[in-house]
């Protein structure tokens, strides 16, 4: 059985206990449910208590604790050790019809309620007893066993109805169960559109899909007039609509409202709906400055993003989830307003997460930018240059478009590094860095670190001529930079020695042709001299080889 059936049962449950209550306190000398209905109530109960507690939570039966349920029930509900037979849990009800505080709770038995005690089993007790307290009450109790999967008794259940009456008629369980049909039809079919609704909420993880969804689902589910996402600016102290849905397609003006002046955190302390209408506007200021920007009834849910670790630096008041009749007398009431609080609550849980997304997808970038990139040059390392002329040589290959590829060394670096230190020659290098990045201008084009003083350009789309004379601005760069190099046997200044080499990708040319003629050219620059530029002797086509020689 799905959890939230198990729930809606147990309300079901508690509402026929709590209706009991209501009718044993009726004008009717025979409105006392029998003790076989009531022993059948608490057995399944029982039944039910123990099948939540084995039973996954999912997201939306978390805004209906079973704790919860029990401890606003106006009937008096304990659960005890089943040895001792004292109260481990009791809830409001009960500590009030007792007259006792949780802590003075602890040390007493519920037998005490009984006018003699007795040795329970394994089976259904309904008991009669009296409240000892001025004036003496009678009370029915039902103590039923919670018997776990192991079968052990793990506790018992104590339900305890104060009765005023001793007659009792079994007609009374019809009644209440005709009064409890049509609720019951209601609040199933309001949690099945509840769970549809928290699903499409958290179908998406974009902020701008989410807001839109929340909206639409809240105001389509309530049929309200209008319904609105306000976010709070923590630090400009500002309320600015971000969604909003009116199934009339009367769109309320996209104000940014002052806190100063509206003066609403406050109210939303208690991260329950505010309802805020004509019947409200004694209470707090704030909800005349609503009223006289957005006029209407309106149940206004705060939105508090779920705890988080401190680390991620996000506010816990987000904004507000506010839905709205046009009518200025229209009321909510209690079924809406924990409807308006759960789809609040799942929000908040959507709208964390996409924030989270989006902080994770940024940490990836950086931690990718940081795996492809040289720290000290801060441009492409190895890895990158590596994936980007495979991606840019499948392309090609599809296009059959050129593709050139440069190598640059800085000239007698060594010797640079020896004279000067580390320290400059980093400084050195990152000029020189710079010098090759201007000279490459294009958004595909790629200047990479090829290793230690080398430099790597690739350059898509780009035959020999277009990358000698890209070449050739690299060269004209470094040379204005007049970084000296006395050591130097070439200059006076730093100068760098290019190979080039271009091929036409295909199936039968591989990446690795190109990056042998290119670093042959280099080669052969270095051996001719060095300060210059020599392009490879062969423009590398699929099936034929043109001979071309530039030189510097």
């Amino acid at each position: 059985m799905e959890t939230s059936s198990l729930i809606a049962q147990l309300v079901q449950l508690q509402e026929k206990v709590s209706l009991l209550h209501q009718l044993s306190h009726s004008d009717s000398s025979d409105s006392l449910l029998p003790k076989e209905t009531i022993a059948e109530l608490s057995r399944q109960l029982s039944q039910m208590l123990l099948q939540i507690s084995a039973t996954p939570v999912e997201p939306v039966v978390e805004t209906l604790p079973l704790h919860a349920v029990l401890e606003q029930s106006p009937v008096a509900v304990a659960l005890s050790d089943p040895v001792a037979e004292r109260y481990l849990w009791a809830n409001a009800a009960l500590k009030k019809l007792l007259g006792h505080s949780v802590g003075q709770l602890k040390h007493h038995s519920w037998q005490e309620l009984l006018v003699t005690p007795v040795v329970l089993g394994r089976e259904v007790a309904v008991l009669s007893g009296q409240v000892k307290i001025q004036p003496l009450r009678s009370v029915q109790i039902i103590a039923s066993p919670l018997i776990g999967a192991d079968e052990r008794l793990l506790a018992r259940l104590i339900i305890v109805v104060p009765i005023d009456f001793e007659h009792s008629d079994p007609s009374v369980a019809r009644t209440v169960d005709q009064l409890l049909l049509q609720q019951m039809s209601w609040q199933v079919e309001q949690q099945k559109q509840l769970r549809q609704t928290v699903n499409r909420i958290r179908q998406s993880l974009n902020l701008k899909t989410i807001f839109s969804a929340a909206v639409k689902e809240a105001g389509q589910l309530l049929k309200a007039d209008w319904s609105l996402l306000v976010e709070y600016d923590a630090d400009r102290q500002t309320w600015r609509q971000v969604a909003q849905y009116s199934p009339q397609n009367r769109p309320l003006s996209a104000l940014r409202l002052s806190e100063k002046r509206l003066h609403l955190l406050p109210q939303l302390e208690s991260k329950r709906p505010l309802q805020v209408n004509l019947s409200t506007l004694e209470m707090a200021s704030a909800h005349a400055v609503w009223l006289s920007y957005f006029p209407g009834s309106w149940l206004l849910m705060p939105i508090h993003l779920p705890p988080q670790p401190p680390e991620l630096q996000l506010s816990d008041l987000w904004g507000l989830l506010a839905l709205g009749y046009e009518s200025l007398s229209a009321d909510w009431n209690d079924n809406q307003a924990l409807f308006v609080e759960t789809l609040g609550q799942e929000t908040a849980i959507a709208i964390r997460q996409s924030l989270l997304y989006q902080q994770l997808q940024r940490a990836n970038q950086e931690l990718q930018a940081l795996a492809l990139t040289d720290s000290l040059t801060q441009i492409a390392n190895r890895r990158q240059f590596d994936r980007h002329l495979a991606h840019e040589w499948q392309r090609l290959t599809r296009e059959q478009k050129p593709l050139s590829l440069i190598i640059c060394d800085i000239d007698y670096f060594k010797r640079y590094n020896d004279r000067y230190g580390h320290p400059a020659g980093d400084r050195c290098l990152v000029q020189v860095a710079q010098a090759i990045t201007r000279a490459s201008k294009r958004p595909a084009d790629l200047v990479a670190r090829y290793g230690g003083e080398e430099f790597a350009i690739i350059l898509p789309n780009t035959h020999t001529r277009g990358a000698h004379r890209v070449a050739n601005q690299v060269r004209q760069g470094i040379e204005s930079l007049g970084i000296l190099h006395p050591d130097s046997d070439v200059s006076d200044q730093v100068t760098v020695t290019m190979g080039i080499a271009s091929a036409v990708p295909s199936r039968n040319v591989g990446m690795q042709e190109l990056l042998q003629a290119a670093d042959l050219a280099l080669y052969h620059a270095k051996q001719q001299g060095r300060d210059r530029i020599y392009v490879h002797a062969h423009y590398i086509y699929p099936e034929s080889a043109i001979a071309r020689n530039v030189e510097g």
